[in-house]
């Protein structure tokens, strides 16, 4: 049973707004916020203890959330994109606290922002095995986070804002981890709802069913939050806006349906439904983005990924390279936001597949352009148009400058497989298949002459000794 110590916290029931159960989200939110202001020493224990029990402090932020939230009548309380948005706005300072002692400047030292490194993060049950499995856009935060601080070495303080849906209710409540040196954890639990214990253990529990994994465990759990989490956004760019399964091309002539008022009709082209359609377009930019953020905190973006989680950032590329050539000249914002995730994606494709264009499992992804490989003598740009005439150019991308040449034996044959990439890794349009097969007899020649040329080089290599 883990270690977990009660803490005794403003009860919602009876300070002036005693009307059932109500805001129980914004209790755990104050409870939440407090506990990280103690750990990182802005306020001490006394303190603590004061404001955890203030009606005066929860009235303030209970009035400023209900000027915020205006869709709620009455008393209100926060679903999750309501507490993720208020913990952005205390960061920007839009809850002022200064007559509690809470100042902009405390506040400024905690990591609010969800980007990998916060200190609070949010986590629904959602009814899931586990938490974070639940298949919500925000279900991708809780579960990156959670296998974050599971490979965390060292001392840390960690809130959770978690909320369990009942029967006919949902209720929140404020989990704290707090990690030593040594790695041993230790509990703090709040439940404002009578100050209740009977929900401290399996909630903590169900934490750690997660901080415990190994690290096969880990990689597992993280592959299928993104998947569960990835259902709707997938069906986007497959079954809505058909793409090829093979090679993640558009096909030109697809329609989408569009129900208008009940009665479904296909008559909206892909293109036309995913980037003239504001509202579509920014979701799928938003998405995209998310799925970096989710990336990044599960440690993907890096060398010597293994398969699984290649293939979900090549899939990931392909959608973002297609937003960016169908878009980014009449949508500025499509360029500015997604040229970053486009060049990062690349750079992590080509880090754990350097000499070869990522085609495996998805042929179009990966553009020829950002694939590097080596030449006796220099080093050369590959393209899928002019890849034997560029194989001795000394031009390069500025992104993508390799490494210094190396004249090795294994070089003339890097050249000759990255040629072949080239060609079978070219843009066909999707519907004539006649050409796909040219490509690949094409593919099947020079592979011929690699071998030739492969075993040459070598003959002369062990001549004149070069290894």
């Amino acid at each position: 049973m883990p270690d977990i110590k009660q803490i005794i916290v403003l009860d919602q029931m009876g300070h002036g707004f005693d009307k059932g159960n109500q805001a129980c989200g914004i209790h755990t939110f104050k409870n939440a916020i407090l506990s990280l202001l103690l750990a990182s020493k802005a306020i001490d224990q006394s303190n603590f203890d004061k404001l955890s029990k203030s009606p005066d402090l929860f009235n303030t932020i209970y009035l400023a959330i209900k000027g915020i939230i205006t869709n709620q009548s009455g008393d209100i309380d926060l679903s999750v994109p309501n507490f993720l948005d208020l913990i952005e706005r205390f960061k920007r300072g839009e809850i002022n606290l200064d007559a509690h002692g809470i100042t902009k400047k405390m506040i400024d030292h905690l990591k609010l922002t969800v980007d990998g490194a916060q200190d609070i993060t949010v986590v629904d049950s959602n009814h899931a095995t586990q938490y974070g499995l639940g298949g919500e856009e925000y279900d991708l935060d809780t579960a990156a986070m959670i296998a974050n601080l599971a490979r965390r070495k060292g001392e840390y303080t960690h809130s959770f804002a978690v909320t369990q849906f009942y029967a006919s209710f949902g209720h929140w409540m404020t989990a704290v981890l707090h990690q030593e040196t040594t790695g041993k954890k230790s509990w703090e639990f709040m439940d404002s709802y009578k100050n209740q214990t009977h929900t401290k253990g399996p909630i903590v529990s169900k934490i750690e069913e997660v901080l415990n994994k190994s690290e096969p465990e880990l990689q597992a759990y993280l592959i299928e939050a993104y998947d569960k989490s990835n259902v709707n956004f997938n069906l986007w760019f497959t079954e809505f806006f058909y793409f090829d399964d093979l090679t993640y091309a558009l096909i030109e002539d697809a329609t989408i349906s569009v129900v208008v008022t009940g009665i479904q009709t296909t008559s909206k082209n892909i293109k036309q439904y995913c980037l003239d359609d504001n509202k579509n377009r920014n979701e799928i930019i938003s998405n995209i983005i998310h799925r970096m953020t989710f990336m990044e905190t599960a440690d993907w973006l890096k060398a010597s990924l293994g398969k699984e989680e290649i293939k979900r950032v090549k899939a990931l590329y392909a959608i973002t390279k297609f937003m960016l050539d169908e878009g980014a000249i009449a949508h500025i914002e499509i360029k500015e936001k997604l040229e970053p995730v486009l060049t990062r994606l690349a750079g992590i494709i080509e880090l754990n597949n350097p000499t070869v264009t990522a085609h495996e499992g998805l042929q179009a992804p990966v553009s020829p352009e950002l694939v590097t490989t080596e030449v006796i003598g220099t080093t050369a740009m590959t393209s899928h148009k002019l890849a034997v005439e560029n194989a001795g150019d000394k031009t390069f991308a500025a992104s993508h400058s390799p490494s210094d040449a190396k004249i090795t034996k294994g070089a003339a044959s890097q050249t000759v497989v990255a040629m072949i990439s080239a060609v079978e890794t070219g843009e066909p349009s999707p519907a004539p298949h006649l050409l796909n097969r040219l490509v690949n007899s094409i593919a099947n020649i020079i592979r011929g002459l690699a071998e030739v040329v492969t075993n040459f080089i070598g003959s002369i290599g062990t001549l004149i000794g070069i290894k």
